[in-house]
């Protein structure tokens, strides 16, 4: 499943296919920002909430688990601390990533 996913860096702030992802779920599940917002563009805790965020939404919690490390190092770690738009075939990724 391809899907778009865009970061504005003032906001703060991350759409998934034009839908706004909140950090609740990921927060719930393991916290590890306390301020419950996202960034990107660099190797810390709202780094990986946003990759737990995001695997969230596509597979169940053993698996975001198991892979949101490899998804921050992956895909948002590289980015630059601005906006972004990431085109990735998520469920491709997933796949080749669970071992």
């Amino acid at each position: 499943m391809e899907v778009t996913i865009t970061g504005d860096w003032e906001e703060k702030s991350i759409l998934i296919n034009d839908n706004s992802l909140s950090p609740e779920s990921s927060l719930r599940l393991i916290k590890y920002n306390d301020a419950g917002h996202f960034q990107w563009g660099y190797s810390g805790t709202a780094v990986l909430q946003l990759a737990l965020a995001i695997l969230l939404e596509y597979t169940d919690e053993v698996t975001a688990i198991d892979l949101h490390m490899r998804f921050m190092k992956d895909h948002l770690e590289p980015l630059h601390e601005s906006d972004f738009i990431l085109d990735i075939d998520i469920n491709r990724w997933i796949k080749e990533n669970d071992n």
